[in-house]
């Protein structure tokens, strides 16, 4: 997997990909967001398997066909699944830009695409018409496409299975106390005035206690190798303080992307 660092220099910019999210559009397309990706997964393995069919062809794999028999069969039905597939990553990347322009290897994908078309383009304007001339074989210039056009196109495939999320566990268990005592993350973008609104009414109608309730007397003992802990991280803990940080990622796979700090403290249940 390449180093995410090496990536960094075409990331998309964050204001960019903020400025694209439509929340209308979002909603809009919430309901039917299934039928539209699967769209996407079925046109883009179909263009995928035609097009290596025809670049198989190219380089000289089931050469005794025809290429301008061929081409006529294969090339009408790639175009059309093509634009499917393009119309319909065009869509899922406006339904939720933020995330998916986000991710690792988006932009390195869009870029083998780019070259991809690049690739056919310059195929059709200077070697397609004198292949279609032969009738046995390909020139060298058409299987140097067809080596090209495999290896974009299957880059492309392969970014797309790395930019897949894995389960998020924004509902989780850090100390794994008792009784057991769970932490949800909210995370959003846009206003922080509307979000704070949005979710202080959230929280009202779960009944949950806006107010941490007063306490009499002392703090109950917490039953933890506190020296040890302090040994390990190097700093003294405070009771009811945030002394301890843990750095972690809320999505089960290897993708490289943004930890983020959680701190707890360790002496004085509290997080």
């Amino acid at each position: 997997m390449i180093d995410p660092s090496f990536l960094d220099a075409v990331r998309l910019p964050s204001t960019v990909l903020i400025a694209l999210d439509n929340s209308t559009f979002h909603f809009a397309v919430q309901p039917w967001h299934y039928l539209l990706r699967m769209t996407h997964i079925l046109s883009t393995a179909a263009f995928f398997g035609g097009i290596v069919l025809f670049d198989l062809r190219l380089i000289g794999v089931r050469s005794a066909a025809k290429l301008k028999a061929f081409s006529a069969d294969i090339m009408p039905w790639l175009y059309t699944i093509f634009g499917i597939a393009m119309v319909s990553g065009v869509l899922l990347f406006l339904y939720d830009p933020v995330s998916v322009g986000s991710r690792t290897y988006f932009v390195p994908k869009i870029i083998l695409i780019g070259l991809g078309l690049v690739n056919a383009a310059l195929y059709n304007r200077f070697a397609y018409a004198h292949a279609l001339t032969l009738e046995v074989g390909t020139p060298s210039s058409a299987k140097f496409a067809g080596v090209l056009s495999i290896a974009f196109w299957a880059g492309v495939v392969a970014f797309s299975a790395m930019n897949i999320e894995g389960v998020p566990t924004a509902v989780h268990n850090h100390l794994h106390a008792n009784p057991a005592t769970f932490h949800m993350h909210i995370g959003g973008h846009g206003d922080p005035a509307k979000t704070a609104a949005v979710i202080h009414d959230a929280l009202a109608v779960s009944k949950m206690p806006l107010v941490t309730p007063a306490t009499s007397g002392p703090a109950a003992a917490v039953e933890l190798a506190s020296a040890q802990l302090d040994q390990l991280i190097g700093a003294r803990g405070r009771a009811n303080a945030i002394d301890v940080t843990a750095i972690h990622s809320h999505v089960l796979d290897d993708q490289p992307r943004n930890c983020l700090p959680m701190r707890h403290a360790y002496d004085g249940v509290r997080s």
